[in-house]
């Protein structure tokens, strides 16, 4: 089996993980803007909370799948746990703890 990589895909597996890392990052935000509003905080989560778990899950099947997923719901359910940011911490830890692991997972699915 060929273990190189072409200079084409690591710059397509490089432009992935920045756009990751940017939804991560506005997902998180998104998250917490309920903060903005006092007094609505909660309340809003009741919407935010599946939102945030279907787009977490789409986005992270691969690495954190159904559990990740029900944590993130969870999390954005529970009063006071917004300012946790869930979805840049599970980008640190596919693209920078397991980077070799997400490319050849990035790889594999080019075939």
């Amino acid at each position: 089996m060929d273990t190189t990589l072409s200079p084409q895909i690591l710059r397509q597996f490089e432009k992935r993980k920045m756009q990751m890392l940017l939804l991560s990052v506005i997902f998180d935000i998104a998250g917490m803007l309920s903060y903005l509003l006092p007094g609505i905080a909660e309340t809003t989560d009741i919407v935010w909370a599946p939102a945030a778990a279907a787009l977490y899950y789409m986005m992270y099947r691969r690495s954190a799948g159904l559990a990740g997923a029900s944590f993130t719901l969870l999390e954005e359910l529970m009063p006071f746990t917004d300012i946790i940011p869930t979805f840049t911490a599970t980008w640190l830890y596919v693209y920078v703890l397991h980077e070799q692991k997400s490319l050849e997972q990035f790889r594999a699915s080019l075939r």
